[in-house]
């Protein structure tokens, strides 16, 4: 049966080349810019996630780009000082999540791709940033396998389940915790639907990682 390691080593074989491939690519496209024109945020709000939205949304959405593009056209974000991604992601979360029909998903993702444009490049380190399918994810695998964390009061919700949010790198215990911050969100969240049994099958199963891929890559 698949070990953690095992799974850990399927997504990096099978996924995380094409979330690498998009990234440096957009880097090397947009990278080192000090402002952020119409092109570039086309390209860091656009993504996967967005691209599912339903057709209902999607009607909204069009005036909702529009705002989220106004505002970061008229942001610092690429040339301001940050110390760390935490302050970063919290600029981005207080200039778009005001905006309606903007969640927090959508606010990481935008606020990880400025940071892999910035030229000093800025990615989470500290904290993992825990919505929808890697929270789901991360409870998955705390559900099966408790020792691959460890967990503090304040992270679990009244059910005892890992809480939305970010949380710190250090919930995690190895191999977990040796995978960059952004990685292991993405992993959490490709594997969704299967990462709470990877006791039960066959590392065989876990190899064939796009039949199970649920467009989870935020590229």
């Amino acid at each position: 049966m698949a070990t953690i390691t095992e799974v850990i080593n399927a997504y990096k074989f099978h996924h995380l080349p094409s979330m690498m491939n998009f990234l440096n690519n957009l880097h090397k496209e947009l990278g080192g810019k000090r402002i952020i024109n119409h092109q570039i945020a086309k390209h860091i709000i656009e993504g996967d996630h967005q691209e599912r939205l339903i057709y209902e949304t999607k009607i909204h959405y069009a005036a909702m780009y529009r705002e989220v593009t106004k505002r970061l056209k008229s942001s610092n974000l690429l040339i301001n000082s940050y110390s760390n991604f935490e302050d970063l992601h919290t600029d981005v979360e207080n200039l778009l999540l005001p905006i309606k029909g903007i969640g927090h998903l959508t606010v990481y993702d935008i606020a990880y791709r400025i940071g892999y444009l910035r030229k000093d490049q800025i990615l989470p380190e500290k904290n993992i940033y825990l919505y929808a399918g890697a929270l789901k994810g991360a409870n998955k695998l705390y559900l099966v396998d408790p020792s691959l964390f460890s967990l503090r009061p304040s992270d679990l919700n009244s059910k005892g389940e890992i809480k939305e949010g970010p949380h710190k790198m250090s919930m995690f215990k190895s191999p977990l915790s040796i995978m960059p911050s952004l990685f292991l969100e993405d992993m959490l969240c490709v594997f969704d639907r299967i990462i709470g049994k990877y006791r039960a099958l066959p590392y065989s199963k876990f190899q064939k990682v796009p039949f199970y891929y649920d467009k989870c890559i935020h590229a």
